[in-house]
C-alpha cells in the first residue's frame, strides 16, 4: 500500500483544545542519510517530543509524537495535523510504537503545505518547500474529534533554515548542486509502476509472520535520461536481503521522465519516496 494523506474534515465542533509551551530549543540533527528537527513541549514532568525528519528537500516529513499525546492519538479512528491556522490533513496510515522514557509515541508521514500543494501517493514526485506557507507556521496541532492539541512552536522559519542547510549537504554528497536542484522545473517522474507492484510482492516474511507493518523509505538517483544509477533504503527493514532486493528491482525496471532544469533542459537529480507495508 502506498503511503499519502486522505482528504477529510473534522466531525465534531468545538473540541477541547490544550496548549502546549515549548520547553526546549529546537535541535537539527545531521545525520548520514537524513535530517531531523526535533523540540520537547508540555512540562518537564509531562514531555511530549516532536520529531520531523525528511531524507532530503522537500516538503515531506516523517513525524514522531511521543509521550501522553500520543496514546490519546494511537485511540482515536482518525487524527489529524495541521500547521499554522491552515486546515487539518489527515494520515491515512500509521504506526503504533514506544519511544523510551517518553511511553506511547505514533508515526506518520505529513507534508509541509497546504491541503491542494499536497500530492497524494508516497512515490509522488517530491515538490519543493513554500516559503510563503512556511513563513506562516507557528504552531502545530493535532486534533482528534473530541480534542486538539497545540504545540506552540513560534516561527519555525529559523529552524527550517538549519534544516534546510542540512538537506543541502545531503545533496552535495550525492554528487548534486543543490542550488540547480531547488531550481529544476521537474522533479524525475515515475514513468512505468510495474516496479513498485514487484516491490509490494516482497515484505518481508518474517514481519508477515509476526503480524507486523513496515515502512520502507527509498532514494534513486536519476540520470538526465531518465535511467537509475544508484539505489539505496533509507531507515528500512532489518533485513538485508530485502533491501538488495529492493534496489536490484528499482536498477532493473525502474524508468524514470527526467528532472528538467531551470531552463527546461534534462538533469540528473533524484526520486524520493516510501512505502508503508500494512497487514
Amino acid at each position: 500500500m502506498l503511503c499519502g494523506l486522505t482528504v477529510g474534515t473534522c466531525c465534531h465542533a468545538k473540541p477541547k483544545i490544550t496548549t502546549l509551551p515549548a520547553i526546549s530549543q529546537w535541535l537539527v540533527d545531521y545525520q548520514k542519510t537524513s535530517c531531523v528537527m526535533v523540540r520537547r513541549f508540555g512540562t518537564s514532568k509531562r514531555p511530549v517530543l516532536l520529531s520531523m525528519r525528511t531524507y532530503g528537500p522537500g516538503r515531506d516529513f516523517e513525524v514522531t509524537v511521543a509521550g501522553e499525546i500520543a496514546a490519546r492519538l494511537q485511540q482515536a479512528p482518525q487524527f489529524g495535523i495541521a500547521y499554522g491556522l491552515h486546515e487539518l490533513s489527515f494520515p491515512s496510515l500509521h504506526h503504533n510504537a514506544r519511544a523510551g522514557a517518553y511511553g506511547p509515541a505514533v508515526l506518520f508521514s505529513s507534508a509541509l503545505a497546504t491541503r491542494k500543494h499536497r500530492q497524494v501517493g508516497g512515490f509522488a514526485a517530491e515538490p519543493m518547500p513554500d516559503s510563503d506557507f512556511e513563513a506562516t507556521v507557528d504552531r502545530i496541532s493535532l486534533a482528534t474529534s473530541h480534542q486538539t492539541f497545540v504545540l506552540d512552536t513560534g516561527s519555525v522559519l529559523p529552524v527550517l533554515s538549519a534544516l534546510r542547510t542540512c538537506t543541502d549537504a545531503l545533496v552535495r554528497n550525492w554528487g548534486l548542486d543543490p542550488a540547480e536542484q531547488a531550481e529544476l522545473t521537474r522533479r524525475p517522474k515515475v514513468a512505468d509502476k510495474k516496479w513498485i507492484s514487484e516491490i509490494l510482492k516482497g515484505f518481508p516474511s518474517e514481519l508477515e509472520y509476526q503480524g507486523k507493518d513496515g515502512r520502507l523509505n527509498l532514494r534513486v538517483m536519476v540520470d538526465k535520461a531518465g535511467q537509475p544509477t544508484q539505489c539505496e533504503t533509507v531507515n528500512a527493514f532489518r533485513n538485508a536481503n530485502f533491501n538488495t532486493k529492493v534496489c536490484e528491482i528499482v536498477i532493473g525496471m525502474a524508468r524514470f521522465e527526467p528532472a528538467l532544469d531551470s531552463n527546461s533542459q534534462p538533469v540528473a537529480s533524484f526520486f524520493s519516496g516510501s512505502i508503508v507495508y500494512v497487514n
